[in-house]
């Protein structure tokens, strides 16, 4: 999972206009069948299907919870707070209530996912405390399991190993973190088996960076010289490439460096990536459009 900054998302006014329009039928509908028709027509999702493109250039491509790239399926826009039903199964118990109808045209609560993570949460949204159940009811209040990559302390709930397996940063499974955490994995299926096998691939790419930097710095300290120097410096650039947020599966390298537990590493985890200089370049492939997408 990585950090989505969601007011960098641009939405033009028609878009909202629409929005309000949509919203005051979905208000009118004389109950959740009603809205359910709405909310299924055609051209209300092709409606939030405009915003994927704007949604997508906002993770440079990834999928917002597993921040892998789909190059051979369709990418979900994910509504994050589910708009036709709500399921809540965290006692054991599956309950069902009404889905949050009224953030179905919100763009705020548009997460663009992968088919495998937006598949297995598809209607799963259990909420702790103070749960909404109207237009009226203040969603910010709500304390709810599922992480949110548009929040920015969020992402850093989850870690990896070197064995590409996601995990609660906080192993005490009584915190609430870890509780959220060990929720997000299970409805988003984040240790996907080819997930996993993707995360093991870049973790023992990032630990041969490790070894290999190391091995330089020992040789620059040791004897330095210019040349030395410079193929620190360059083996350190290699390292920040892969950090940078245009690049697939980030996390897992944040993970692996900070396990790692050398200063370097863990002062490169401190530095602000130059988007600008690592990402310039970086062309968000297009998608042909499927019909359904959504849940």
């Amino acid at each position: 999972m990585i950090f989505i900054d969601i007011d960098k998302l641009s939405v033009e006014k028609k878009w909202l206009d629409k929005s309000k329009e949509l919203l005051q039928d979905l208000s009118k509908a004389v109950d959740s069948e009603a809205r359910k028709k709405i909310i299924d027509k055609v051209s209300s999702q092709k409606h939030w299907k405009q915003l994927k493109p704007a949604l997508k250039a906002l993770s440079y491509g990834k999928c917002w919870y597993s921040e892998a790239r789909e190059i051979y399926s369709h990418y979900h826009v994910d509504h994050f707070r589910p708009k036709k039903q709500a399921v809540d199964d965290v006692s054991g118990k599956k309950i069902i209530r009404d889905g949050y109808w009224w953030k179905t045209f919100d763009h705020c609560n548009y997460r663009i996912a992968g088919s495998v993570g937006n598949t297995a949460k598809s209607d799963h949204f259990a909420v702790k405390r103070n749960c909404a159940t109207c237009p009226d009811d203040d969603c910010d209040d709500e304390i709810f399991y599922l992480l949110d990559p548009t929040r920015p302390n969020d992402p850093k709930k989850l870690t990896v190993n070197e064995n590409g397996s996601m995990s609660p940063s906080n192993p005490n499974v009584d915190h609430w973190d870890n509780l959220r955490a060990s929720y997000t994995i299970d409805k988003l299926d984040l240790n996907y088996e080819d997930l996993m096998e993707e995360r093991k691939v870049k973790w023992s790419i990032v630990n041969r960076l490790v070894n290999e930097v190391d091995q330089l710095d020992r040789e620059y300290n040791e004897n330095p010289s210019a040349s030395r120097e410079e193929r620190l410096v360059a083996k350190l650039e290699e390292v920040r490439i892969l950090l940078a947020p245009c690049e697939e599966l980030s996390s897992t390298v944040k993970s692996c460096l900070k396990a790692s537990r050398r200063d370097w590493a863990l002062e490169l985890l401190t530095e602000n990536i130059d988007v600008d200089k690592y990402c310039k370049d970086y062309v968000i492939p297009e998608e042909k459009e499927e019909e359904d997408d959504n849940k």
